[in-house]
Order: structure tokens, then C-alpha cells, then sequence
């Protein structure tokens, strides 16, 4: 798809930013409600996923789903942000402490990554009930 788009002059293709990044595709400035254009970064997919997390849920699931909201009111929020979730099994995991040990890197060290890779971190309120989940895994 990538290399369609990028022979082809006036195409458009929806990627992960750390894939633009490595491919050398430009990336779009989006409008956001308040008027300004945001260009999606580790900053402002953050502020959209904070926003996100703060949000009220209806329902609750008990998991880590994030209603993203594609007309945020905070000026610096991308508005075309997504989320890559990791789904794993709350029982019954072959290997329960190794599941665990690589789920609590990724929400401690490689918190520090994301922004080099073309992510962004996650916001505290849902690092901490990842936190909680992850350790509860059996």
C-alpha cells in the first residue's frame, strides 16, 4: 500500500507515524476544533490519549478500551490518534511470569522508548490500572 501511495502523487494512505517516519512519507496537520493545525507527535498523540483516558467510560469493561475523541478540545490533541492494544487471557496463560515480566517492561522502560519510535507514552491514569491488571495475571 505504502509504495502505491508513494508513486502514485496525490495519493493518501492512513500509516502509523513510526512507519511514515522509516518509509520518509510527509504526514498531514490536522484541524483541530479550536482552529489550530496539529501534526501528529509523540506530544500530541499523547495529549489525545490523555484526554481519551480521562474520559468516562459507559461501560466499564474492565480493561484498558479508550473512547478517542476525533474532535478533542484540547488545541495540542491530535484528532486522528488510535491505539495498539495487547489482548492476553486474565487465566490460563502456558507461562503466566513471563507474560507478565514482559507486560510490566513495556509499562516501565519502554515507557521511555516511545517517543524515539514514534509512540506515545502512556497517560498515568492508564499505566497505573495496566499496572494493576498485569500483576493479577495468571
Amino acid at each position: 500500500m505504502t509504495a502505491s501511495v508513494m508513486r502514485d502523487p496525490g495519493s493518501i494512505t492512513y500509516v502509523e507515524l513510526s512507519f511514515a517516519a522509516e518509509q520518509g512519507l510527509p504526514t498531514a496537520a490536522l484541524r483541530t476544533t479550536s482552529g489550530i493545525y496539529v501534526k501528529a507527535n509523540g506530544i500530541s498523540v499523547a495529549a489525545a490519549l490523555a484526554s481519551a483516558a480521562s474520559a468516562p467510560r459507559q461501560p466499564d469493561y474492565g480493561d484498558l478500551r479508550l473512547p478517542i475523541n476525533y474532535t478533542p478540545d484540547d488545541p495540542l490533541a491530535y484528532p486522528a490518534s488510535a491505539v495498539t492494544y495487547t489482548i492476553v487471557c486474565v487465566q490460563g496463560n502456558g507461562n503466566a511470569e513471563l507474560l507478565r515480566s514482559y507486560l510490566a517492561y513495556t509499562l516501565t522502560q519502554g515507557q521511555l522508548s516511545t517517543r524515539t519510535i514514534g509512540y506515545a507514552p502512556l497517560p498515568d491514569l492508564v499505566l497505573s490500572k495496566a499496572r494493576r491488571l498485569t500483576a493479577a495475571l495468571g
